[in-house]
């Protein structure tokens, strides 16, 4: 039997991703492929905090603001709740199992 906070944790981080994918998909970045014949640059400028950093281009959540990488750590941490109550389930499941035969 599935428990109720493996369901709502799933469907919360669920919800949380689709959120931050919306969000990212509105967004311009000047890091996304382009036309070909076009180059890609190898840096990009991002704010961090009051200040402009340049930042390679293949490191993507350093150069999101401060509520998306927030998003994305707490997306991460309720996938963590997730595994760990799917692995309860499955040890309540088999020792049900071993009880039964």
């Amino acid at each position: 039997m599935i428990s109720r906070r493996t369901i709502s944790s799933l469907l919360l981080a669920a919800m949380i991703f689709l959120g931050i994918r919306l969000w990212i998909m509105n967004q311009h970045d000047p890091c996304d492929s382009y036309m070909p014949g076009h180059v890609l640059p190898q840096t990009v400028m991002a704010e961090s905090g009051s200040r402009a950093v340049e930042m390679p281009c293949t490191w993507w959540l350093p150069r999101q603001p401060d509520l998306v990488q927030l998003a994305c750590l707490l997306d991460l941490t309720v996938l963590v709740v997730f595994l760990l109550s799917v692995w309860r389930d499955v040890n309540r499941w088999r020792d049900r199992r071993k009880i039964q035969r």
